[in-house]
């Protein structure tokens, strides 16, 4: 929805529409106050925007997926995902997070993907 309406359709003219209501909702359950819909078509963001694309296709090419991650150092080391479903929590976290760090560490490293199972944990509206 939001997506769309920004990217997917013709080039925006006028002022912004109102957040989609699918926005609000995601917000709602995300635990968010609705207020933050507003920064859906805030161009104040979009420098801050810009310069974390910039960065994402720096360290992970052209085309960078989402969620993508990008970690200062040395050099930019990026890979898109991890993505999980559900997302781990507590512990189980903090074990993907390592296991993402000693990846990224390794110079050859470049990809890793298995077959889903099951159904998505959220639905895209």
């Amino acid at each position: 929805m939001w997506g769309e309406r920004l990217f997917g359709g013709p080039a925006r003219t006028g002022p912004p529409e109102p957040p989609a209501p699918g926005l609000v909702a995601e917000l709602a359950a995300a635990g968010l106050p609705d207020e933050l819909a507003a920064a859906a078509d805030d161009e104040s963001w979009d420098a801050a925007l810009s310069h974390s694309l910039d960065a994402a296709r720096k360290a992970c090419g052209p085309h960078p997926l989402s969620p993508t991650l990008v970690l200062d150092g040395e050099s930019l080391t990026g890979l898109s995902g991890p993505v999980f479903s559900p997302a781990p929590t507590g512990e189980a976290a903090l074990r993907a997070w390592d296991a993402v760090r000693l990846l990224l560490a390794e110079p050859g490293f470049f990809e890793l993907s298995r077959a889903r199972t099951g159904p998505p944990a959220f639905a895209v509206g």
